[in-house]
């Protein structure tokens, strides 16, 4: 009898605390004030209504939480301040970079897209890197967007700021600035109802993707926020979310609660007749068959998925070497194998190198971005580092005279040296930088269970000896990592 009169109080006691969250909740969110810009396809004046991709899906939450909630439209900047100076603030779409992270709380994400570097048709620029954008007179940029946020962290000093695209397009056609940057999904949709030719405008070089969310006032309780979340991922789950993405962008793939990120990385990870394939994906489809979660992987460069691992909760980027310096910014799955770090010279360059301190009086050693070999070099106090983002460009480098030596993995210089238009019989090793293993990451502030079930799954792949057969499929004769 003691034990069901507990019980009962229990009961009564839970319900009580529900009951004033649920109150507490409503509270907020009658003083809530939702916004958004008009930014085609996202968000959209049509017949005299709002709604668009992110809309559509804002509607919808707060249809599922039984709340009628006005969504304001407002000019970015305008909205953006709020957002920054008042309580009770919702905007979307918001973009979570590394600067806004902490200003914010974050719902999503919502949306996904690219952003490309633009420039009129006849201009005559020719862009292969971000350093070479540096350098132009002037890039225009929307005030208080994302991209111009990125941009300045990847130190750009030449961005002249407007506050709507329309000034942009002017000022790009009657050639006063010469890029910009703009998402594929927004350029087609401004243009069109601006009645601009989309033959005006071309595509200049890829500066990055982002994962677009719907932002809070930091002092929003986290009870609504992940009210909000929980809504928004049984969307997601019923399929109520893919049908608004594909009802607004049906060429597009729609972000999943987890985003799965890789690289062409040979044999590792790689893009065949359209497929992502290659070792590395194939565990990791393992492991999204074995927990029923969608199979939504991207093929990306390395640098953009790092860096949108380092920033977005609940992202997988794979594959990954796990060094000291990544050890605390990730969580880790694996090992799923190991490999050796070796500086390689054209062959015949009769180029010696016996230590690490031999290596640093080299003259010039091709790196690629944001790779754990040039964080390792870097951290190391090499000073004599030449960074790309392609790693063929590395190895035509070494070819052309430009560079002493370059760095891979001996897993994946075969293929890269090929893609470069040479062998691996043209090249050799001279020197042995390290051995470890490669991983699987998932991004900090992912819940602890996930990664405890990816982990736990990934022994299970490991102790069955799948791992082994996918090892003979793509490894031949390499042996399998020693779990930790």
């Amino acid at each position: 009898m003691k034990k069901l009169m507990v019980f009962v109080t229990l009961c009564i006691f839970m319900s009580s605390v529900l009951a004033i969250l649920n109150a507490d909740i409503s509270k907020e969110m009658d003083a809530l004030q939702i916004y958004t810009e008009e930014f085609a396809p996202l968000n959209l004046m049509m017949d005299g209504q709002l709604t668009g991709q992110a809309t559509e899906v804002v509607q919808e939450i707060l249809k599922r939480m039984d709340f009628d909630k006005n969504i304001t439209l407002l000019l970015w900047s305008d909205a953006f301040q709020k957002l920054m100076t008042e309580p009770n603030i919702a905007l979307f779409s918001t973009c979570l970079t590394s600067t806004r992270k902490d200003l914010f709380k974050w719902v999503g994400p919502i949306s996904s897209v690219e952003n490309y570097f633009y420039t009129s048709k006849d201009c005559k620029l020719d862009i292969k890197t971000l350093e070479d954008a540096k350098k132009v007179l002037k890039i225009a940029v929307l005030k208080d967007y994302a991209i111009a946020g990125i941009l300045k962290e990847k130190g750009f000093t030449n961005l002249v700021e407007y506050n709507t695209i329309q000034e942009i397009f002017t000022e790009v056609l009657n050639g006063k600035v010469n890029l910009f940057p703009c998402s594929n999904l927004v350029l087609n949709s401004e243009i069109k109802k601006l009645g601009i030719d989309p033959g005006e405008f071309k595509k200049a070089f890829f500066i990055t993707s982002e994962l677009e969310y719907i932002a809070f006032s930091k002092a929003t309780s986290n009870e609504l926020i992940q009210t909000w979340q929980n809504h928004l991922n049984d969307m997601k789950n019923d399929g109520t979310f893919d049908k608004i993405y594909k009802k607004w962008l049906p060429n597009e793939m729609p972000p999943g609660i987890f985003q799965i990120f890789t690289e062409d990385y040979p044999p590792l990870t790689f893009e065949e007749n359209g497929q992502i394939t290659g070792f590395g994906t194939e565990v990791v489809r393992e492991i999204l068959t074995r927990l029923d979660i969608p199979d939504n992987i991207r093929m990306s460069s390395w640098e953009n998925g790092y860096h949108l691992c380092l920033i977005n909760p609940n992202f997988v980027l794979f594959t990954m070497k796990r060094t000291p310096i990544r050890e605390k910014l990730f969580n880790w799955i694996g090992p799923i194998g190991t490999n050796r770090t070796i500086f390689y010279a054209k062959k015949g360059s009769k180029i010696k190198i016996n230590s690490m301190e031999d290596a640093k009086k080299v003259g010039k050693i091709a790196t690629c971005s944001a790779w754990f070999s040039e964080q390792d070099l870097k951290d190391a106090g090499f000073t004599n580092l030449v960074s790309s983002p392609d790693p063929t460009k590395n190895v035509r480098q070494l070819f052309e005279g430009e560079v002493d030596l370059s760095i891979f993995t001996d897993i994946t210089i075969p293929e890269i040296a090929k893609q470069a238009g040479y062998s691996i019989d043209d090249l050799e090793p001279v020197y042995t930088v390290s051995t470890g293993d490669f991983y699987i990451a998932i991004s900090m502030g992912t819940p602890e269970n996930i990664i405890d079930e990816w982990q736990q799954v990934f022994y299970e792949i490991y102790d069955d000896g799948t791992l082994g057969k996918l090892y003979q499929k793509w490894l031949p004769g390499s042996e399998l990592p020693k779990m930790k």
